[in-house]
């Protein structure tokens, strides 16, 4: 899929989540395998997948699991971030990774 129509039909939380984040120039949309990653801060290694309200959550697991070995193979760390959890949840969940990363 194009970047610019993701960007244009970005949901409202990442479009939050991005001005929130926008101090550590994540790459947007970062293409992995046959998908991408909303989010890519490149100096950490560390990807985030956003799952939207609308996301089959029965197929998580499937999801999370084949992703995260492909971003293994790459060096990426994926973290997962629900929206429902709201932006708040979602921006200490990065912020906590990014710390422990750094720390490494």
């Amino acid at each position: 899929m194009d970047k610019a129509y993701l960007l244009a039909h970005a949901s409202e939380f990442e479009r939050s989540l991005a001005l929130a984040m926008e101090q550590r120039s994540p790459l947007r949309y970062y293409p992995v395998s046959e998908g991408y990653l909303e989010f890519f801060f490149e100096q950490e290694r560390l990807g985030v997948k956003v799952l939207d309200d609308t996301h089959d959550h029965t197929d998580s697991y499937h999801l999370e699991a084949e992703l995260d070995q492909e971003t293994k193979a790459l060096g990426i760390e994926v973290i997962f971030i629900q929206e429902y959890d709201g932006l708040e949840h979602a921006i200490e969940k990065i912020e906590k990774r990014m710390a422990q990363t750094s720390n490494k």
